[in-house]
């Protein structure tokens, strides 16, 4: 609670908790656009969530890994049906 202090720099401090929530938030959504066939839509969510963890948490992030993973798997899989249509 309370009011929410500054950095000394005058930044607002990131909560990571809250990030790895939001990345986490952002690969859900990819992950039920890519159900609903909307593939381009999908992965620009798989890599929103992605950058987002990796510019917050870091690259070595075990979020970060994970989303990046999911997301090389989802592009290949959807390089896969998209082939399968053309």
């Amino acid at each position: 609670g309370g009011a929410s202090a500054l950095n000394s720099d005058g930044t607002i401090p990131v909560k990571l908790d809250r990030i790895a929530v939001l990345s986490i938030s952002y690969h859900n959504i990819g992950v039920e656009q890519e159900f609903l066939k909307r593939f381009d839509q999908s992965l620009q969510s798989y890599a929103k969530g992605m950058e987002i963890s990796e510019k917050y948490l870091g690259k070595d992030h075990s979020v970060t890994r994970t989303l990046k993973n999911s997301f090389l798997i989802a592009q290949r899989a959807i390089g896969a049906k998209s082939d399968l249509i053309t």
